[in-house]
């Protein structure tokens, strides 16, 4: 997400397009995600 974010503001026409907002709702998606398959499946993260 910082490689992204990082090219967002090197590239005018996309500056703006990652937000703070959008990163924390990314990462909280994603999180939840792998919390949820860690519940399922605990013997694949072992």
């Amino acid at each position: 997400m910082c490689a992204v974010a990082a090219a967002s503001y090197a590239v005018s026409s996309v500056r703006g397009l990652v937000t703070v907002d959008r990163v924390l709702t990314a990462a909280l998606l994603v999180g939840v995600v792998v919390f949820a398959l860690a519940s399922r499946r605990p013997s694949r993260f072992e």
